[in-house]
């Protein structure tokens, strides 16, 4: 019963009372051989067992919800409001101060190869100026303020400074062409080694263009984790086949892509679950109502982290705590 226990990590003497109803059986059938009616009775408990194991595994991950050590990310660079433009220095601050676990950040290279935190891949919306980052030089950019504020577009180097020690990262590659993954992907990795920022750090890669993913995944395998966006037949078979790949990947995509059964797939592979709530991904006047009823079905469900924009905060620091008070 302890074996079973510390697997399942469940302490619910019930659970254990239906695991010794369906095996016992099993272990009695298997020492009497040639009788049609036993082969029959072994497969019937077979796959009633097979079915109250996959049952534990949807209650261990409602347990594991209620742990509520969930990752709370960032979106854009940190707490992003009216007042705080977004993949700045002062958002940053701000995602520090309300404790959140990583800083979802975009980065991309300007024209004489300098990292630098800024989601668009041109200016204009963020500072009316109309070129795009890959035409500019680092000195250039560095003279431009955001739209309605003095903060600046700071480097990735500068960024992952205020970083070190305070927050865990996650780094959305932007911008990054075939002939560039190399150079980029080197600048990039030194960066996070130097703030001792690597090992937790979260790498993201965007689903387009799809022909560089995997090229762009290669670079960091077994130094940082990768994000996987793909199906879970695709994800179930390459770790068939490369058992080890469960530890280079995490599974990322919004929040409607996910279930609470296919969350619990995902899980029994071995791999992390973080699902992004943005407001983006809704129509305006629903983009509220919908995200703080997404932030409170994936924490339902067991996910290990939400990479949310800050107007649904509020709703995950209550959800989080009620789920503290039932445990």
């Amino acid at each position: 019963m302890k074996k079973y226990g510390k697997f399942f990590n469940i302490e619910n003497i019930q659970v254990f009372k239906l695991v010794k109803i369906y095996i016992n059986p099993l272990r009695r059938a298997r020492k009497t051989k040639g009788n049609k009616s036993v082969t029959i009775f072994n497969l019937f408990h077979l796959r009633s067992v097979t079915f109250l194991l996959t049952s534990l595994c949807f209650v261990q991950t409602i347990l594991q919800a209620q742990s509520v050590n969930v990752y709370k990310i960032a979106h854009r660079g940190g707490f992003v409001n009216s007042d705080v433009p977004e993949n700045t220095i002062a958002s940053l601050n701000q995602a520090i101060q309300k404790n959140y676990s990583h800083v979802e950040v975009d980065v991309r290279m300007t024209m004489d190869d300098v990292l630098i935190c800024f989601h668009d891949e041109n200016l204009k919306r963020m500072t009316g100026f109309d070129k795009k980052v890959s035409e500019m030089k680092r000195v250039e950019i560095h003279e431009m303020c955001l739209r309605d504020s003095d903060q600046k577009i700071p480097t990735l180097r500068e960024f992952l400074a205020h970083c070190k020690n305070q927050i865990r990262v996650m780094v959305d590659i932007k911008g990054c062409a075939y002939d560039q993954i190399g150079k980029y992907s080197d600048k990039l990795f030194r960066l996070l080694e130097q703030n001792n920022l690597d090992k937790d750090c979260l790498i993201l890669i965007n689903k387009s263009p799809t022909d560089i993913q995997l090229e762009i995944a290669n670079q960091f395998k077994g130094k940082c984790k990768i994000s996987w966006r793909g199906s879970y037949n695709e994800l179930s078979n390459l770790i068939a086949t490369s058992p080890d790949s469960r530890l280079y990947f995490y599974v990322f995509n919004h929040a409607e892509d996910f279930s609470s059964k296919n969350v619990a797939l995902f899980k029994a592979l071995g791999l992390s679950v973080i699902v992004s709530v943005n407001t983006a991904h809704y129509q305006l006047d629903l983009a509220q109502k919908k995200g703080s009823a997404h932030v409170k079905e994936m924490l339902r469900i067991g996910v290990n982290g939400i990479q949310l924009d800050a107007v649904y905060e509020p709703v995950f620091r209550r959800e989080t705590s009620r789920l503290t008070k039932m445990n």
